[in-house]
């Protein structure tokens, strides 16, 4: 009896496909079916491009982790968040803000960065406003779920630049000095002397009687504090219009006899 010899062939119709994904932890049972005669002998290799190719990939539901959840920045600067996922199939990552998805544009700068089964999400917001400060999300989703990481933009306030230096304080104090010498001088015109009832000067060693000479002042030093302490209390009677106010400002200068 003679006996026909046939080339090995594989049986595609009874052989597990190429490409197979499963669950992690999960068990898989691979088939590989052939004839020929005489029988052959079936071996299996790792995938290296040699002989039966099988893809052994582990499906993955989406897995998101978020290197910094708590990220601050000034108002009027960029800022970019990171978010980072593992997913197999692949998954469809994006984000969103107050249960809105975020679109690619020149305000939010939207980039996926892959490699086999892993993507790097990164957000870009320019030039940020007030509006921009809060929670945002990066999502993760494929065949087997969806998962999502938060993080929390805060706004990190910059010193005033409002408030006013150590020069610009002193100016102003000079400008209100300057005002009030422009009310007392024009309050020298309404100047007058008068005689005391009794000038004798009580100090020790000054026993002797004076009487006024002169009404000018000696300069604006003399007749400051006095005029000073009436306009103020004239201020408060015509309702702080220090450019209405007339004074009066009786002085007596005494001399020797």
């Amino acid at each position: 009896m003679s006996f026909v010899e046939l080339p090995p062939n594989i049986l595609d119709d009874q052989t597990t496909q190429s490409s197979v994904a499963v669950r992690e932890n999960s068990n898989i049972t691979l088939t590989c079916r052939a004839e020929g005669f005489p029988s052959p002998t079936i071996k299996w290799r790792r995938e290296d491009g040699q002989g039966i190719s099988v893809d052994k990939r582990t499906k993955v539901p989406p897995m998101i982790w978020v290197p910094n959840q708590l990220v601050g920045a000034p108002a009027g600067t960029d800022v970019t968040l990171d978010c980072h996922a593992e997913a197999y199939p692949k998954a469809i990552s994006y984000w969103t803000f107050e249960k809105g998805m975020i679109l690619h544009t020149k305000k939010h700068v939207v980039e996926t960065i892959e490699n086999s089964y892993r993507s790097q999400m990164k957000l870009t917001i320019n030039s940020l406003t007030s509006k921009d400060f809060g929670t945002y999300k990066c999502v993760s989703k494929n065949s087997l779920g969806d998962t999502e990481g938060s993080i929390r933009l805060y706004e990190i306030p910059l010193p005033s630049s409002m408030s006013p230096k150590a020069t610009e304080i002193v100016s102003g104090v000079r400008k209100e000095d300057n005002s009030l010498t422009r009310a007392v001088t024009r309050s020298f015109h309404k100047i007058e002397a008068t005689k005391p009832t009794s000038p004798t000067v009580p100090t020790a060693g000054y026993p002797k009687k004076y009487s006024p000479k002169s009404s000018s002042p000696t300069g604006p030093n003399d007749i400051i504090p006095n005029a000073v302490s009436d306009i103020e209390d004239r201020r408060q009677e015509k309702g702080h219009h220090l450019s209405e106010t007339i004074l009066t400002v009786k002085r007596v200068l005494f001399v020797n006899l």
